[in-house]
């Protein structure tokens, strides 16, 4: 008899897709199972199961290939004789599960298998379905279980069950067909193609595990229940906030990938369950369509605000749910083939009621696979009606540790309690990390208690190092190069001629000067001079040049004629170019404190006047010497990238001369050109660099082979991206990363990130 052969439907597509991607594993099987509280009667049970077999044409689906596409038909009915498996113990119904979930199925044979099972020496028994997501999504496995207890019911009572001869899988089928000539089907494409004309940034969550670039779907599962209480509390709240309990935690999950991806635009995929009528809602087979839900998070947005966005924007999704996440991809790569997903987090809300009101008492649950599409799949649900509700996190081993999934588990939590506190927070306001981690970072993680020279000064600690290399080059720039003996005899001479010039203990010195070996000689000398220096940007305006000058009451400013000639420094002007006639005699007070001020760090003046921070000696030492977050080693290579003006510049230099190591100084036509940087960083074998974080994002998507060499880089000023760490992470597995962040408005934090 000649087949009647459907193609596949758009649910069905995606499973395909999946299924040929991870060829020859078990990713599509879906595992349902009903624990029943007292002995059924198994014959009729098996009688049970398969009058929902003949009821359904979902279970006499088959697929075969035909010119090389997969097609489908629907077989006549036969009979099936159930298994009923004896176990030794419940705990034995999980291994039944995973034995059946480890099948790998022959596509084109039948594509489920039901079992029954009975507990020796108890009363509880039950049965299960394994199943091939092309024939079934979770809403088939709730209603399956609803259609075998009421067949079963009806036997015991001798009466039969109420058949919908439309709910049928094959009149989808013919439903979408219809679908795809109809106006709303247009109508749909339009609002797809328009809500991605741009494609916002693929984000994931961050892990501690090493990056791998394998394709493997192995996953575990975690699973943490919140309870009954603490649901009517996020129920109140939704229903006062007058948006979905689905929104709330779509907007929870939000908040927390924009935070630790510094990303305001992004894409959560959500399953949808794509029944759009009555009948649908009865029938067993694959409906769900999981839609691309995109997130813009603007600028000092509360969370109200983006729990509204949040709902408003679900609403129109659903309004458009029958075009599907595999036509939207069509339409993209069309224009961008590169493209292999919009996301790789899934948040899924099933509120499928699994179980019916009956005197049997009997609970449902699903079975794990132990594979994942995606980076995470994270499901929320509550099967029987228990009022709690279960999160079950599905991650990829090959990229999480169990861990990482608890913490993220904590810090969603948490975000929920702050927003239940007080949801008219701005988003960035909120805390992302747990007070038990926070407790951790600071007192454990960031743990200053080392021992360093804190009684000596800068320049004891440098000319112990002169004393220790003194023939080791110090510090290089453009075809200039200096030893540390060399180095320590022009800061004396400059010390000499600022104590002729009349500059006294306590004083304080501008320096007005370019980057270059002059800067790191004037730093020294006005140290070197109990005095305190005080950096000047030689492209800072000439009022703020000017304001600062006068509000410090610098004495003196060591520049050079080319950089001071518009700017009125007459009476204060040390010409840096003429120090060389002075002796070098100069020999440090052994008797300098530490706690004397260093230099003084102007602010932007954004809001207002700039305002002066003075920073001690001892801040610096502390910083640099016997830290517990970097290992400074004689060979290493420290590249100054920062001016003056910026506190980076505090780590590059002392932590370099202070430690013996070698200063590369910059230029800054080099630093801002990513190929002069990457040869620079090559030829000059710098193994220790500090970036601005926006700098390292850039140069992680133009080069990230750049840092192939580095062993610590030091980023500062926002939190790094994610993608952007893996990314250079996955060219240099030794490379350490540290990124300083302000975090909560309080703290300063280092970040770690390594391997090692």
């Amino acid at each position: 008899m000649k087949k009647n052969l459907y193609n596949l439907t758009s649910p069905q597509k995606s499973i395909w897709y999946t299924e040929q991607f991870f060829a020859n594993t078990n990713i599509n099987n879906i595992c349902g199972t009903a624990i029943v509280y007292e002995l059924l009667d198994f014959n009729i049970l098996d009688r049970a199961i398969n009058l929902v077999i003949k009821n359904n044409d979902i279970f006499r689906l088959q697929f075969i290939k035909d010119n090389g596409e997969l097609k489908q038909y629907f077989k006549e009915y036969q009979s099936k004789k159930i298994d009923v498996i004896e176990l030794n113990s419940i705990d034995d119904i999980s291994i039944l599960e995973q034995n059946l979930l480890s099948r790998v199925f022959n596509i084109e044979e039948e594509l489920y298998e039901f079992k029954i099972f009975r507990v020796k020496n108890s009363e509880i028994c039950g049965y299960m379905l394994n199943i091939h997501h092309i024939k079934s999504d979770a809403i088939t496995l709730g209603l399956t279980c609803q259609k075998i207890m009421k067949e079963y019911l009806a036997l015991i009572n001798k009466s039969t069950c109420e058949l919908n001869e439309n709910a049928k899988y094959e009149n989808y089928i013919k439903s979408e067909k219809e679908y795809f000539n109809s106006k709303k089907y247009d109508i749909d494409k339009t609002y797809w193609n328009e809500k991605y004309k741009t494609l916002p940034e693929i984000i994931t969550i961050p892990s501690t595990k090493e990056t791998s670039t394998s394709f493997s779907c192995n996953a575990n599962r975690y699973t943490y229940i919140i309870s009954k209480e603490k649901m009517n509390k996020i129920k109140d709240f939704c229903t006062k906030s007058k948006i979905s309990v689905f929104n709330l935690f779509m907007g929870i999950l939000s908040i927390y990938l924009y935070r630790v991806n510094n990303s305001s635009d992004f894409v959560i995929g959500t399953p949808i369950l794509n029944r759009t009528n009555f009948n649908e809602k009865n029938t067993l087979g694959m409906f769900i369509n999981v839609a691309p839900l995109r997130i813009n998070i603007p600028n000092n947005l509360t969370v109200t605000e983006l729990l509204s966005n949040i709902a408003i924007d679900s609403m129109a999704l659903l309004r458009h749910q029958k075009y599907s996440y595999q036509s939207i991809l069509e339409e993209i790569r069309k224009f961008n083939p590169s493209i292999p997903n919009l996301y790789n987090i899934v948040l899924s809300y099933q509120i499928t009621k699994a179980n019916i009101e009956s005197d049997i008492k009997y609970e449902t649950r699903w079975a794990f696979n132990n594979k994942c599409a995606n980076d995470i799949d994270i499901h929320l649900f509550d099967l029987d009606n228990t009022g709690e509700l279960n999160i079950s996190y599905d991650f990829k081993i090959d990229k999480y540790d169990q861990q990482d999934i608890i913490d993220l588990n904590d810090r969603l939590n948490y975000i929920i309690e702050q927003i239940l506190e007080n949801s008219d927070l701005q988003i960035d306001d909120l805390e992302i990390i747990t007070p038990t981690e926070k407790e951790k970072i600071l007192n454990e993680f960031n743990n200053t208690k080392t021992d360093y020279p804190y009684e000596k000064t800068i320049p004891q600690i440098f000319e112990e190092q002169v004393i220790l290399n003194p023939n080791k080059y110090a510090i290089f720039f453009e075809n200039e190069k200096l030893t540390y003996t060399e180095l320590n005899e022009k800061s004396n001479i400059l010390a000499n001629y600022l104590i002729q010039k009349g500059a006294k203990s306590g004083n304080i010195i501008g320096i007005f000067l370019d980057k270059s070996i002059e800067t790191i000689i004037s730093i020294l000398a006005i140290l070197k001079i109990q005095c305190t220096y005080l950096p000047l940007d030689i492209d800072y305006p000439k009022d703020r040049i000017e304001y600062m000058i006068k509000d410090s009451n610098a004495k003196f400013i060591i520049s050079d004629p080319k950089y001071y000639s518009n700017l009125n420094l007459n009476d204060y002007f040390i010409d840096i170019s003429s120090i060389n006639n002075f002796n070098n005699n100069f020999k440090i007070d052994s008797h300098t404190n530490s706690n004397s001020m260093a230099y003084i760090m102007y602010t932007s003046g954004s809001t207002g006047k700039p305002k002066g921070v003075m920073i001690s000696q001892k801040n610096i030492i502390r910083l640099v010497k016997n830290t517990n977050y970097i290992k400074f080693e004689p060979n290493d290579r420290m590249l100054q990238t920062g001016s003056l003006v910026f506190d980076a510049c505090t780590f590059e230099i002392w932590g370099a001369l202070l430690n013996g190591l070698q200063l590369y100084i910059i230029p800054k036509n080099k630093l801002l050109n990513v190929q002069l940087l990457s040869e620079y960083i090559k030829n000059n074998k710098i193994t220790i660099l500090w970036l601005t974080s926006p700098l390292f994002n850039q140069l992680s998507e133009k080069n990230p082979y750049m840092f192939k060499n580095i062993k610590y880089l030091l980023t500062g000023g926002d939190v790094l991206s994610p993608k952007h760490i893996y990314n250079v992470k996955e060219k240099n597995k030794k490379l350490t990363i540290i990124n300083r962040i302000w975090s909560y408005r309080k703290y300063y934090i280092l970040l770690l990130l390594s391997n090692n």
